[in-house]
């Protein structure tokens, strides 16, 4: 978590001072990348998971349905809604 958030600030930082982009583009590129990482490793974690044989199909569609949640509430969250 926190080894993340400095990963992505130093980022933010290169990119904003390298390339003629507004600061505020490029922290809404990284932090889309980075939910897109994140819904990623959800469905990787659930299909290990089934895999093992602990995880069902109600789980995987939990899982899918959490991100895509999260997802919406964190783009309202970016447009003020």
């Amino acid at each position: 978590g926190a080894v993340a958030g400095v990963v992505v600030a130093v980022l933010i930082a290169v990119f904003s001072q390298r390339r003629r982009v507004k600061e505020d583009t490029v922290i809404g590129i990284f932090f889309a990348a980075s939910f897109g990482v994140a819904a990623l490793a959800v469905k990787l974690l659930i299909l290990v998971l089934a895999a093992l044989g602990v995880a069902n199909m109600w789980l995987a569609v939990f899982g899918d349905v959490g991100v895509a949640i999260i997802a919406i509430l964190n783009a309202m969250r970016a447009m003020k809604v």
